[in-house]
Parts: structure tokens; sequence; C-alpha cells
């Protein structure tokens, strides 16, 4: 009973933020945005994001490994990616950075290590 309540209660709070978060939106204009956007341009600039991440991830790898936090490409890669996200939704780039210090502490390396091998 108590799983069911506190999964009830995650619902709720998800449906009100969502709630919240879409409530003042025109979707009509950004629909009308989005139809005047060349699909070309907008995948190109995807590519092109996803890219500097990646060479990002490829460079903190070679850092972490010097750090005692070695991490393999596609975790570097995964990280980053996650850190990305965080940059953009939370107010300032310092989420992004603890996010990715958080995972690579779970992955076996110290607090030091993995400080080390973001804040460098």
């Amino acid at each position: 009973m108590r799983g069911f309540l506190l999964l009830a209660a995650r619902i709720l709070v998800s449906a009100a933020l969502l709630y919240i978060a879409f409530r003042g939106i025109n979707f009509a204009a950004i629909q009308s945005r989005l139809s005047q956007i060349s699909p070309g341009w907008f995948l190109l600039a995807v590519l092109a994001t996803i890219f500097q991440i990646f060479l990002g991830a490829l460079r903190w790898r070679e850092i972490s490994a010097r750090c005692a936090a070695p991490l393999g490409t596609g975790q570097a890669f995964r990280y980053n990616m996650i850190g990305a996200f965080f940059n953009q939704t939370l107010p300032s780039t310092i989420g992004g950075d603890a996010m990715r210090l958080w995972l690579v502490r779970h992955t076996g390396a110290g607090w030091r290590a993995a400080t080390y091998s973001v804040l460098v």
C-alpha cells in the first residue's frame, strides 16, 4: 500500500509540474515557427552539437584517466550527454558538472578523483 501511495504522489507531483510548465505556452506559435525551419539545417545543427559533445567526451576521457578516474569513450560520451541535458534544464551550468561528478563517483573513482576530472 505504501508503494502505491508513493507512486500516486509522484504521478500527481509530475502532473502538477507539467501543468505549470506548459500552461502559458502558445503551441500554435511554436508550430508556426517550427514549420519555417529547414530540416537540413536543423539536422546539421543537431549533429554539430552531438559532435561537439563527443569531442568534449574524448578530452574528458584523457583528463579523467590522468586523475585516477578512468572512463571509456562510450561512458564519457554518455556522461557528457547527461551533463549537457542538465546544463540546459537547470538555471546554471553547474548542474551538468555536478551530475558528471556524481556519475564518475559511482564508477568506483573516489570523490577527489571525480572532482578533479570534472573541474580540470
